[in-house]
């Protein structure tokens, strides 16, 4: 039975399915994070960071990385 008003939203985390975009000096896992140099152009991360752990644990999609000027 789908459950209705109030307690849908406290099933739900606070993010839930809102996508948001990484830097490129955050890393993120199996993405590569080269800041903006060609010294770091093949760098593939192994883990995320704290904060993108943080945004899918609240339920937000990594969607894009932004690039460094």
């Amino acid at each position: 039975m789908r459950k209705e008003g109030k307690d849908l939203k406290k099933e739900l985390p606070l993010l839930h399915g809102i996508p948001f975009s990484v830097k490129d000096n955050i890393a993120e896992k199996g993405k590569i994070s080269s800041i903006a140099s060609t010294a770091y152009a093949d760098r593939v991360m192994s883990e995320d960071a704290v904060v993108i752990k943080q945004f899918k644990l609240a339920g937000g999609i990594p969607l894009v990385r932004g690039s460094l000027p």
